[in-house]
């Protein structure tokens, strides 16, 4: 059986972990998902991932954001870091390390946007 080709990034690599990012990345990833984690629970609930990936991509419809839920792992409606990681493996799979790097805070910036309406919807207090 032929060895599929490897992507031309280095920013994704299989790892220990088995969400499919080089471990360089794992601690930006982690800040990002304990970002998403406006009520650090430990899991990003669906409503949490949904606002910050509307945010980030206006344009995406609810529906697919549900769908890539569900392709990482996420059949219980909330996601933890590895199911995370593999989103964040997917979604930049195609990207050089400089892009990932670029994409990552912009993520970041809309997780920041996003967190504001999520705490006012949980009802807790925005953090200072």
């Amino acid at each position: 059986m032929p060895r599929r080709r490897q992507k031309n990034t280095r920013a994704l690599s299989r790892n220990s972990q088995g969400h499919g990012l080089a471990s360089r990345f794992e601690a930006m990833t982690r800040a990002l998902f304990n970002l998403c984690d406006v009520d650090q629970s430990g899991w990003i609930e669906i409503d949490e991932f949904v606002e910050v990936c509307l945010e980030y991509t206006p344009d995406v419809v609810e529906e697919q954001i549900k769908a890539t839920f569900q392709i990482v792992g996420a059949d219980d409606q909330v996601i933890d870091f590895d199911e995370f990681g593999r989103w964040v493996a997917m979604m930049f799979a195609d990207c050089s390390e400089d892009d990932f790097i670029v994409g990552m805070v912009e993520f970041e910036e809309a997780t920041n946007k996003a967190r504001a309406t999520l705490f006012k919807r949980k009802g807790m207090p925005t953090p200072s």
